[in-house]
């Protein structure tokens, strides 16, 4: 049993599912809860005490500004992009990627088998309004006047590579499940160039006529494990 003394990042949690907790409380109690609460208070006996603090009537004075979509940031000179600062996270990373170029440590992603045949234009177009929903999936990074900035564009074609593996030679199981662990492993040691991108790719590996292995690789740059769950 977790106890109201029980300490949230000692059980486990993470600034991710920390965030989606106040995300809850916000929704629940009606409160204008800041960003860093659970790590002042990482208990429910710390939360219940910041809660009793405030009321309602004082949550009604506070403006509340929607989230919305949009292109932000500042237009580079009528281009189709547009050049945004680096988070704290992504200065670390653009960092390390310039410090020793060419690592994939940070290739992120995830693999789904498919059952039934696959369309692979639908795919692709699919693929495509991922990208022109999301701006992280169209941001590359790049440095103006000796800072790191990404650049969000206006459109990018996610790079969807197929490998057929139905040929005859490789009619059995085992040979075949050999080539694909080879596939994938290839797939992620491929490092992504921060600066040119797309920072978002796709695998398709046709394994029977009905069977497929989805893979979609990003860069942990433009991603992170709650966003992977959304995609």
């Amino acid at each position: 049993p977790v106890g109201i003394d029980a300490d949230f990042f000692a059980l486990g949690g993470d600034s991710i599912s920390g965030l989606r907790v106040l995300s809850r409380l916000r929704e629940h109690l009606n409160l204008p809860l800041p960003a860093r609460l659970l790590f002042d208070e990482p208990t429910v006996a710390g939360l219940a005490a910041h809660v009793d603090g405030h009321t309602t009537a004082e949550h009604q004075e506070t403006e509340q500004v929607p989230l919305v979509g949009g292109t932000g940031g500042h237009p580079d000179n009528g281009s189709d992009s547009s050049v945004h600062q680096l988070s704290p996270p992504q200065q670390r990373l653009w960092f390390l990627d310039s410090l020793i170029p060419g690592g994939v440590e940070y290739n992120t992603g995830i693999s789904l088998r498919l059952h039934g045949s696959l369309d692979l234009e639908a795919l692709a177009k699919a693929l495509n309004r991922l990208v022109s929903r999301h701006g992280s999936l169209r941001t590359t990074f790049e440095e103006v006047s000796g800072q790191p900035v990404q650049r969000v564009r206006r459109g990018f074609d996610v790079p969807l590579r197929t490998v057929d593996l139905r040929t005859p030679e490789l009619d059995c199981l085992e040979e075949r499940d050999a080539r694909l662990a080879a596939v994938l492993r290839e797939e992620t040691s491929t490092r992504f160039d921060l600066h040119e991108g797309p920072l978002f790719r796709g695998l398709v590996v046709r394994e029977t006529n009905d069977v497929s292995v989805l893979v979609l690789s990003v860069h942990h740059i433009v991603t992170d494990g709650w966003s992977m769950g959304v995609l």
